[in-house]
């Protein structure tokens, strides 16, 4: 990331196209179940290991300093406390189970949230940022960096919802009651997205672990504390709240799918404060100045252009029971409200136009 960072998405890219193909090898072909799946996995993240390993090697293969390891299990407390966020996380999961009597909710969860997910490789935009701001390099950029971060947030939020329910479809037919919850859960992990980003901002230019004298204390005062301190915070909320809501809504017999809909909605209402909270620090700490014109012309052009998609894909999309014949008819939709919003952010705003110039010369400098 501090030196080569558009090898990590090369090395992505290679392992979610590895994945793909050998699950629907193992899987669907020879159905292998579960099995398959951990085979594929496994496989793509070595493909994906050996790249950086062949892009890295000039910088790994110097000698190793005893000091950085004495450094490392100093301070090794930090990392694994910020691991705690994860643990509380995944707890909604459990106690949705414990609580419903049942997992029936939760592969509706799984199915719901597939498809979002997606919207989290937004925060790749921002991958080099981070450790340019702990090589203490200038901060002018981070407005473009945000800008291109809606830019491409924008078109990935409209593509989870729009096609929401014919992705669902794919899944299991039996899912596709469940598109409400994929455009509730779309939003909020947009949201969740852009936390991501703003804490590796304000991470990034915390300088605590430079100085080699650093006490406990201060790193206790530092970013680097406080931030995880303040996911671990909203994760409690996040799961009291789901708690106490589950017990309520299961008393009055609410249908599983129900749960699940409130589940979503307890997800996006505890992320949305905490995210503009995490904006207003980034503003505090940086020159930041949003192109907020540009930005709500990206926002106009995903409404129409996936507005006009959507409204093709309820007129004339056909639910074959075939996904080998389904899917090409779902792809011509997609292709369409892509190119629609691409092409209209291209003739509409210039900072694009200067981005897709910019990379095509890019592409021909290599």
């Amino acid at each position: 990331l501090g030196w080569k960072p558009h090898v990590v998405n090369y090395s992505r890219m290679v392992f979610v196209s590895s994945e793909a193909i050998l699950a629907i090898i193992l899987v669907y072909f020879l159905n292998l179940g579960i099995l398959g799946l951990i085979i594929s996995v496994t496989i793509s993240y070595s493909i994906s290991i050996i790249i950086q390993c062949i892009f890295a090697r000039e910088k790994i293969k110097t000698s190793f300093k005893k000091e950085f390891l004495k450094k490392w299990i100093k301070i090794s407390w930090l990392p694994l406390y910020f691991g705690i966020q994860n643990n509380i996380y995944w707890l909604d999961i459990t106690i949705f189970t414990i609580m419903s009597g049942s997992v029936i909710g939760v592969s509706f969860w799984t199915a719901a949230t597939f498809v979002p997910r997606l919207i989290t490789n937004t925060a790749l935009m921002s991958t080099a940022v981070y450790p340019k701001l702990l090589q203490g390099d200038s901060q002018t950029h981070m407005s473009e960096n945000l800008l291109h971060v809606f830019y491409f947030g924008f078109l990935l939020t409209a593509l989870a919802i729009v096609f929401s329910k014919p992705a669902l479809y794919v899944l299991n037919p039996i899912y596709e009651n469940a598109h409400t919850i994929t455009v509730i859960m779309s939003i909020q992990i947009f949201l969740l997205t852009l936390s991501t980003i703003f804490q590796e901002f304000l991470k990034g230019i915390e300088k605590v672990d430079i100085n080699e004298k650093a006490t406990f204390k201060n790193f206790i005062k530092s970013k680097l504390f406080f931030i995880p301190t303040i996911i671990i915070f909203q994760q409690i909320i996040y799961i009291s709240t789901l708690a106490i809501t589950l017990f309520i809504l299961i008393q009055n017999d609410y249908s599983e799918l129900d749960l699940v809909y409130y589940w979503s909605m307890v997800a996006l209402f505890t992320q949305a404060p905490f995210t503009l909270y995490l904006y207003i620090l980034v503003q505090k700490n940086f020159v930041l100045k949003l192109n907020i014109q540009s930005i709500c012309k990206y926002l106009v052009a995903s409404i129409v252009s996936f507005g006009i998609t959507y409204i093709l894909l309820e007129n004339y999309l056909n639910y074959y029971e075939n996904l080998f014949t389904f899917i090409p008819h779902v792809l011509i939709f997609l292709v369409f409200g892509v190119l629609c919003y691409i092409s209209s952010t291209f003739v509409i705003d210039k900072k694009i136009r200067t981005l897709f110039y910019s990379i095509l010369q890019e592409i021909k400098n290599k």
